[in-house]
């Protein structure tokens, strides 16, 4: 299995469970804030796929604004 499949399975786990916890009978404030921490795996998921897919390229800008880091090379 490549690397893009792994990922994009695992973003189709995290948005099944996002759409579990938008059920009415989950929807409270910690699950809101799981919920916001959820699309922003997601984001980072959709980066590393950019990545490994060769869409992107590392120490391009979007490498930047994505990862901090770069900044303390």
């Amino acid at each position: 299995m490549n690397i893009q499949l792994f990922i994009i399975i695992c973003c189709i786990q995290i948005v099944g469970l996002q759409l579990t916890l938008l059920r009415k009978k989950y929807r409270n404030l910690p699950n809101g804030i799981l919920n916001i921490i959820l699309t922003g795996t997601i984001c980072h998921y959709g980066y590393y796929y950019l990545l490994y897919s060769g869409i992107i390229h590392r120490g391009t800008l979007g490498e930047f604004l994505i990862n901090p880091t770069v900044l303390y090379r």
